[in-house]
């Protein structure tokens, strides 16, 4: 193989190509999508409640709810007008209400157990619930009574438990996604573009004249690797996601790149117009954007094992682990070997195919 032909050849096809709106479109459509779920999307979901009160002398009971409930409740606390305000409103936005009497603080502390009105929906809510359950230790707390029992919480990992989203986020997860989805495209939209047009202006003939089929080959994988890695940068500075071990992230990226990008070949040897290839190269998306999205359910076991012989699914999973800096997934060495047995298997096709046509 020739350095110098394959540089050539990779000069033209990456030039010409950025001219093609398609191909414009192709790249960049992955990247506003992983824009827009880095934006709809939070790591770490809140929920968002509202307590509404009235109380006949200042008391501290709000502020001690506030404190202890979950960081991932947000509490906006409200204070009005006697009960019946705050009765209007929990029947309007407010998650729960509560009516505290006068010297409520003072006799919680002496054990004298004050009348505490709580005003909640007749359909309760998550929010309301919590809250409901955490005013009991708010109480006890403040009566200074010691808890019935020490409890130890463990946390054990199910059989099947699928760890995805709880330790990467959702905004995160679905830029992983996002990823893919920008491989997926470029692979298999823009590489095809880009060998159809030669079939379509007859140039196909004139490269191999000058230049072995291998070269050729090199040339294009090329191209889509460089579109690959270039629209990752720019993924990755917009939505300033910053894998842990970024060695690992990219060799995940490229390797799913060479094997989806060696696809794309294949499959744009099958259409004779730089048109075709654009309109139908979308239904062989499917397959490849969408096992990384089943990583986050729990699945049948024969479908689950279907997804994990997908490229994409083995990519995601080393991606996840680089991006969170710590082993979700384990047996990362059997996601690089189903990446590169499908890598094989695309350009063992492509070279015999290339190979008989011109016999």
């Amino acid at each position: 193989m020739r350095p110098r032909i394959v540089g050539t050849l990779f000069q033209k096809d990456f030039l010409d190509a950025i001219r093609d709106s398609r191909v414009l479109v192709s790249v960049f459509l992955p990247v506003l999508i992983g824009v827009f779920y880095n934006f709809a999307f939070q790591d770490e979901q809140r929920t968002n409640v509202t307590l509404a009160y009235s109380a006949a002398a200042p008391t501290t009971l709000p502020a001690e709810l506030q404190r202890a409930l979950p960081e991932t409740f947000v509490l906006e606390i409200e204070q009005v007008q006697g009960a019946d305000e705050v009765r209007a409103r929990v029947r309007g936005d407010a998650h729960v209400g509560l009516v505290v009497p006068a010297g409520f603080d003072q006799a919680v502390a002496l054990g004298q157990a004050p009348a505490l009105t709580i005003i909640t929906r007749e359909q309760p809510t998550g929010g309301q619930n919590t809250i409901v359950l955490t005013l009991d230790g708010v109480l006890r707390r403040m009566a200074g009574q010691r808890p019935p029992a020490t409890a130890a919480i463990e946390r054990v990992q199910g059989e099947r438990e699928v760890p995805l989203v709880a330790e990467l986020g959702l905004r995160r997860y679905f830029v992983l996604g996002a990823v893919v989805m920008l491989v997926g495209f470029i692979g298999l939209i823009v590489i095809p573009i880009i060998l159809a047009e030669e079939v379509e202006r007859r140039t196909m003939d004139a490269l191999t004249l000058v230049a072995r089929t291998s070269e050729v080959v090199a040339a294009k994988a090329l191209v889509g690797l460089a579109y690959t890695f270039g629209s990752l940068a720019l993924l990755l500075a917009v939505t300033r996601l910053v894998p842990a071990d970024l060695p690992l992230f990219l060799a995940a990226v490229l390797a799913l790149a060479i094997g989806v990008v060696g696809f794309g070949l294949l499959l744009g040897g099958i259409f004779k117009t730089s048109g075709q290839a654009y309109t139908w190269s979308g239904f062989f998306l499917i397959p490849v954007i969408m096992p990384p999205f089943f990583l986050a359910s729990e699945l049948p076991r024969p479908i689950e094992a279907l997804v994990l012989a997908t490229p994409t699914a083995q990519a995601t999973r080393a991606m996840a682990n680089a991006v969170a800096g710590k082993a979700i997934f384990s047996d990362l060495g059997i996601a690089f070997v189903v990446m590169a047995a499908w890598a094989v298997v695309a350009y063992a096709v492509l070279f015999w195919r290339l190979r008989r046509n011109s016999e």
